[in-house]
């Protein structure tokens, strides 16, 4: 097994050396700015996978530039992803499953990132994370259960399962954040692969707008990562052409 300790630090402005201190740094760009990328979930957001297979620290800067978050692997023998934030936001320190496919991204406010964590293997399972200063104090809220309660069981399943949760993009602050619930892309549900969006207030732990697949696509195409692009529209517009034919075995006997 493998431990991977992921450290995010403050950036000390006027002080970081980041060649000194041998981290590859990440421009200091807004979520707007940031280049599109081949992420799983969010285009724009920082891939971590560097990390959990061991090519170096990473560093991602807020877009104001007065914070930066350092991922850096510490340790490589078990399976926790420390993260340690200090600065602005506070001191403040929480555990993620290391996995693949990790994502990062700052809203453009910096005054709060979000952190898809992946607890499995490529198909998942994915959590998201929000880090802020919620009630006066920094804090990670997982947003995993809230979206997974809106998107439901929108298919039958051999077993019960929930969605993967993963953020996509900040929509103008740190309020709004859009975060998609997919259907694991495995034959265990109706529609595998498929997903809805959502906006969320992580401050407010509320659910706003809803947008389907063909929605979110049109209007957030550029913000999406590979996996949701891929996902197969024609789910969408016949559900039935992707059923799980053992699932609904009864369903063509009883229209005998």
């Amino acid at each position: 097994m493998l431990v991977r300790m992921i450290v995010l630090l403050p950036l000390l402005l006027g002080v970081a050396n980041a060649s000194a201190a041998g981290d590859y740094g990440v421009p200091a760009l807004a979520a707007a700015s940031r280049p599109l990328a081949a992420n799983s979930y969010s285009a724009r957001a920082a891939d971590l996978t560097s990390v959990f297979v061991g090519d170096g620290p990473l560093v991602v800067r807020s877009p104001d530039g007065r914070s930066q978050v350092r991922v850096e692997l510490v340790e490589p023998d078990a399976v926790v992803n420390l993260i340690k934030v200090t600065g602005a936001l506070g001191d403040f320190t929480f555990e993620i499953v290391n996995g693949p496919n990790a994502e990062l991204l700052w809203a453009p406010d910096s005054q709060a990132f979000f952190v898809t964590e992946n607890d499995g293997g490529i198909v998942g399972s994915y959590l998201v994370y929000v880090v802020a200063r919620f009630d006066g104090r920094p804090q990670a809220r997982n947003l995993t259960k809230l979206v997974s309660d809106a998107y439901g069981q929108p298919g039958r399943c051999f077993d019960p399962e929930g969605p993967n949760v993963a953020g996509i993009s900040w929509l103008g602050s740190s309020h709004r954040l859009l975060i998609a619930a997919q259907t694991l892309s495995h034959s265990n549900c109706d529609g595998m692969g498929t997903f809805v969006a959502f906006v969320i207030d992580p401050w407010a732990m509320s659910v706003g707008q809803r947008y389907n697949q063909l929605q979110a696509k049109a209007r957030f195409g550029r913000d999406l990562g590979l996996a949701l692009k891929a996902s197969d529209d024609d789910c969408i517009r016949q559900p039935a052409a992707c059923f799980i034919p053992q699932l609904h075995r009864r369903d063509r006997q009883d229209s005998r």
